[in-house]
């Protein structure tokens, strides 16, 4: 609560997932401090998950989602997909896949996210 979320859906059998990894991990290390949590969730066990993760260097937070109930909550019907949530819980835009103009203007409306109180 009172964060904004980048929540990120990957699978450790995805082959494009592993390009959003430098991607979410220098937002992870610029904006943390500013009130950023980013969180991947992957529709695996834990180990699998946590071993992936480990694999593919990823410095931000993951989750096992074996059962795919948050990727149901927030209808993702694709992966790579990142979702971000402002400090209120509103989900404000949501990039599909690795579309770079999509991630440039997530990160300027995250900036804006972030500077707001």
């Amino acid at each position: 609560a009172g964060q904004v979320v980048a929540l990120e859906f990957w699978a450790t059998w995805c082959q494009a997932c592993p390009a959003m990894v430098p991607i979410l991990n220098r937002w992870h290390e610029r904006y943390a401090s500013q009130g950023l949590a980013v969180l991947g969730v992957a529709p695996e066990a834990v180990r699998e998950v946590a071993q992936s993760a480990r694999r593919q260097g990823i410095n931000y937070a993951v989750a096992s989602d074996p059962q795919s109930l948050t990727a149901r909550a927030y209808r993702a019907n694709a992966i790579p997909m990142v979702v971000l949530i402002d400090r209120q819980g509103v989900v404000r835009d949501v990039v599909v896949g690795l579309e770079s103009d999509g991630l440039r203007e997530m990160v300027e409306l995250l900036a804006k996210l972030l500077s707001e109180r």
